[in-house]
């Protein structure tokens, strides 16, 4: 047997293992790349909510429930300060026995409490107002963004407008598509 057929015999099926190896490896190393890479979107909420028009109407509804809730709360520290100010005229002239004067005096504190009582609940029914027309509303956008990162395979989507992402590289912006499936 020559000298090359020997060589020849021996070297290609080795040549083939490690040929086969390293396929394996080029394979493997490509599909576990393609595991890892990772898609990042970014959005700006606030500028989306900006632009839908149930927004709009939620603010002017909040607006609205809001100036009646000052309203109601000016009449009644009005009607405070008429008491408040006759009981000074009172208090001065000396027409009040001193039981009468600790009697408005309770009279009078009690009054300004249940005002500062009232002035607390505006806020809270300012709160639960916000809450019911604006909760339906932000649903409604936080399921166009998830439906939006399905479709699109994203792995992650950060709202810029909460100031929390410094910095993005490989990210993209899908407010264009959010306000697509939104029907903006």
């Amino acid at each position: 047997m020559p000298k090359g057929t020997f060589f020849i015999l021996f070297a290609i099926p080795l040549f083939m293992k490690i040929y086969k190896l390293i396929l394996i490896a080029v394979i493997a190393l490509t599909s576990t790349v393609s595991v890892f890479a990772q898609k990042y979107g970014h959005i700006n909420s606030g500028n989306l909510l900006e632009l839908l028009p149930e927004v709009n109407n939620a603010d002017e509804e909040l607006v609205k429930l809001r100036d009646k809730l000052f309203t109601e709360r000016d009449q009644k520290m009005a009607a405070f300060q008429e008491k408040y100010q006759k009981a000074v005229q009172s208090l001065n002239s000396g027409e009040l026995s001193p039981k009468q004067q600790q009697e408005m005096e309770a009279n009078l504190r009690v009054e300004q409490e249940a005002i500062a009582k009232f002035e607390q609940g505006i806020q809270n029914q300012m709160g639960k107002k916000r809450q019911e027309l604006l909760g339906p509303i932000l649903e409604k956008v936080d399921e166009a963004i998830q439906a939006v990162a399905k479709e699109k395979g994203y792995t992650m989507v950060f709202d810029t407008s909460q100031g929390a992402l410094l910095f993005a590289n490989e990210s993209e912006d899908i407010t264009p598509l959010v306000k697509a499936k939104l029907g903006l």
